[in-house]
């Protein structure tokens, strides 16, 4: 079995911790060849969550500023 990932084409060298900011270099990262990879009606609105119904709605986030745990202050 051969599997293959195919890399979007970058137009910087190196991914840094800006890039996971949610800002504009979190964008240029995307635009550059994220999206078209994993092109699909749901990830194509391009928001940071997700709506779910189970006996109504719930929404649903992956950020992790959604909580502070206490043993990690402003974690």
């Amino acid at each position: 079995m051969n599997l293959v990932c195919p890399l979007p084409q970058l137009d910087f060298d190196v991914i840094t911790l800006g890039h996971g900011s949610g800002g504009l270099l979190t964008n240029k990262l995307l635009e550059s060849g994220v999206f078209d990879l994993l092109k699909n009606p749901l990830l194509d609105t391009h928001h940071d969550g997700a709506v779910f119904t189970l006996e109504g709605q719930l929404a649903f986030s992956t950020d992790e500023l959604c909580d502070f745990p206490h043993f990690f202050p402003r974690g």
